[in-house]
């Protein structure tokens, strides 16, 4: 990723974490009570969850909208949810994590409402068995902090 890319990468990592933060204040209080859960209540959350389901509802609506309404989706059955931004090779792109009780710190993909692996210097679609698309180089340069 050049340099141009990168820092309009983390300026928008930055209005993210603002715009999170706006979120949780105007969703209410179930914000305040999730809790970090169990990999199984993950796990069950994924069986129920539907914002895989959305799809692209337009141009707009992007992977960081579903990193977005996922972890909302995600408190408001009080489950602590952050976003992850990563850094691939040729774009940005958008995840989520939770901190599970039991095996630590897993990532999922809201798109897929799937647990995925994040392995910096391999490619993110073929480690998680996504068809990669050919004309972006999706090796993980970086994960960057959850923002919770």
């Amino acid at each position: 990723m050049n340099t141009k890319k990168k820092i309009i990468f983390i300026i928008l990592a930055i209005i993210l974490a603002g715009a999170l933060g706006l979120a949780g204040f105007y969703c209410g209080s179930y914000l305040t009570k999730a809790k970090n859960p169990t990999y199984q209540e993950v796990v069950s959350f994924l069986e129920k969850n539907s914002s895989a389901q959305k799809k692209q509802l337009s141009p707009e609506y992007d992977q960081l909208n579903f990193a977005i309404d996922f972890r909302i989706g995600a408190k408001k059955a009080g489950l602590n949810a952050g976003v992850v931004p990563l850094s691939l090779e040729s774009i940005g792109y958008y995840i989520n994590a939770f901190d599970t009780k039991d095996m630590g710190l897993i990532y999922v993909d809201p798109q897929a409402d799937k647990i995925v692996a994040v392995e910096i210097g391999k490619s993110y679609w073929e480690q998680n068995g996504f068809t990669p698309i050919p004309e972006f180089d999706n090796k993980v340069i970086k994960a960057y902090p959850p923002i919770w």
